[in-house]
């Protein structure tokens, strides 16, 4: 099970906050995990995400109708191209928090990251993903 959390925040402070509970699957590898869970777009169909963790880095990567790919390392610049149905947008994370922690049958990942797309700042944001066994 997964519990997704969501918190964006704009320049002049408006949020928009959004969550999620989902099942998905945990991969454990030598040193580090990979996160897989599916969530539905009722305008898109399904969004399939991948979250690898390894080391100081977290790598998210989305494929469905909206795709992106991301490796999140604290204080480093990370750039990647949104594809869209109408077509690509540029963006640009600047993470200030990437932390996760494993367990064999729960963790947790959590980024903050200020977002910019097309060259804009688009604001703060900070995800919190909490995993664990259903059984």
């Amino acid at each position: 099970m997964l519990s997704i959390q969501g918190v964006q925040s704009d320049q002049t402070r408006n949020t928009d906050e959004t969550q999620m509970v989902t099942c998905g699957r945990l991969i454990l590898r030598d040193g580090g995990a990979c996160l897989q869970y599916e969530e539905q777009d009722n305008d898109h169909g399904t969004i399939e995400t991948r979250i690898e963790m390894d080391g100081d880095i977290v790598r998210v990567n989305r494929t469905g109708p909206f795709q992106t790919n991301f490796a999140f390392k604290k204080g480093c610049a990370c750039k990647s191209v949104f594809m869209t149905p109408v077509g690509r947008l540029e963006m640009e994370a600047f993470p200030m928090d990437v932390a996760y922690s494993i367990g064999e049958k729960e963790g947790s990942v959590t980024l903050s990251y200020q977002m910019c797309v097309q060259g804009q700042h688009l604001g703060l944001n900070h995800i919190r993903i909490r995993f664990w066994d259903r059984a």
